[in-house]
This record gives C-alpha cells, sequence and structure tokens, in this order.
C-alpha cells in the first residue's frame, strides 16, 4: 500500500447534487497510484456513498484498499446489533463486500467490538482488524488493547501527528471536545514529539512478521 491514502473527513461530505466532479478527480489520482488507500467512517455525513459511488464507476478504482470504522456502542454493553447494522450500511454505501480493514473507534465497547470483528473476518466480511481513536489521550487505552491480545502485539503501529488544519476542523466540529496533548509516559504515547496531537492512523506490519492485520 501506499504511504499517503485519502480521508475523505468534510471534502467529501456534500449535500445531494453538489458538484462531485473535483471528488471523482481525487479518487482517479488515487487509483493511479499503486496500491492506494482511502480511510472512512460512517460518520463523515455522506463521504461514504459519495465515495461508493465515484468508485462504483471507475474501473481502475476497484483496487484502491478501503479502511473504515465502528463507531457505535450498541443499547446496552453486550448489544451487537448496532455494530452489525453499521457494517451492512458501509458495504452497501461503499458498494464493497468485503472492507479491507474495519478499525474499532468507539473505546467504550472495544471489548465487546474486536471479537465481534475478529468473527467478520473469520466469516471473510472484513480483511483486517484495527483499532483507532480521534483523540491522543487514547493511546494508552489503545496499547493496553495490543498488549492484552486484543489486536496481535507482533506488529507495530505508527503514530502520525496530526496538521493544524485537521485539529482545527476537528475543534470545530458541533459537540467535539477538542484535542488534547499526549500525556506522558513510555510506550505509543512517546512517538509523539513537541506536544503535537496524535493517533494511531494504521497498523503496519514487522518486516520480520510479514503480515499487516490484527
Amino acid at each position: 500500500m501506499t504511504a499517503l491514502g485519502l480521508g475523505p473527513f468534510l471534502t467529501f461530505d456534500l449535500l445531494p447534487g453538489a458538484p462531485r466532479a473535483p471528488l471523482r478527480e481525487v479518487v482517479a489520482r488515487v487509483a493511479a497510484g499503486v496500491g492506494g488507500v482511502v480511510d472512512t467512517s460512517p460518520l463523515y455525513g455522506s463521504a461514504e456513498v459519495s465515495l461508493g459511488a465515484i468508485m462504483s464507476e471507475m474501473p481502475e478504482a476497484r483496487d484502491i484498499f478501503v479502511a473504515n470504522k465502528i463507531w457505535s456502542t450498541g443499547d446496552y454493553l453486550g448489544d451487537t446489533s448496532h455494530a452489525t447494522a453499521s457494517l451492512d450500511q458501509s458495504k452497501l454505501r461503499m458498494w464493497r463486500p468485503v472492507i479491507g480493514l474495519m478499525q474499532c473507534h468507539s473505546m467504550t465497547n472495544a471489548g465487546v467490538v474486536l471479537p465481534l470483528m475478529q468473527a467478520w473476518k473469520s466469516e471473510g466480511q472484513i480483511g483486517h482488524v484495527g483499532v483507532t481513536h480521534h483523540e491522543s489521550s487514547y493511546q494508552a487505552e489503545l496499547t493496553g488493547f495490543i498488549e492484552r491480545g486484543g489486536c496481535r502485539a507482533d506488529q507495530p503501529f505508527d503514530l502520525q501527528p496530526l496538521g493544524r488544519g485537521q485539529a482545527a476542523a476537528r475543534r470545530r466540529r458541533p459537540g467535539h471536545r477538542g484535542l488534547r496533548q499526549p500525556a506522558a509516559g513510555k510506550g505509543a504515547a512517546d512517538a509523539c514529539r513537541g506536544g503535537s496531537p496524535c493517533r494511531i492512523s494504521r497498523r503496519i506490519s514487522a518486516p520480520e512478521a510479514g503480515r499487516s492485520s490484527c
């Protein structure tokens, strides 16, 4: 996969009838690269719909690797129905029978959702399982899931600093509490320097492991 991927947050969230020609050009450029990557989410407004419609009409986009997220928490701790509905909806919107990477984004019931996602992987509904979050304060918890075996610990993850524009955009989102600085300590939190907000953006395989999923 390419080191640089496409994140459709805000830019692909367009109203019905809005011009989408510029978006098609963006997707075409991603498709032109070898192993292009798209990382989307059900909470990015109409981004999934926009991407799915454009990619379904573009034969060269069939090889784009699609990463998505599960944000659902359910009506109670063991409720998996919301997460399952979210997966089905994302597959329909993206016109994909299989999602390349599905990431558990809500830590509220990650202990329930991660085993469910592993089952999806076994069933062939998704290719890989991951965990992620948009606030740097959750890095220690994310590391804990990896260390406890929620995801395989034989593969490292990379943390990427959020750009000023991206951080500012997230702070402007209604109801968003804003980004906090990484907590001091060992492990994942030490990977971001200079006080920059960071996130675990994707899992990458260790050279000796030869694998790219959890």
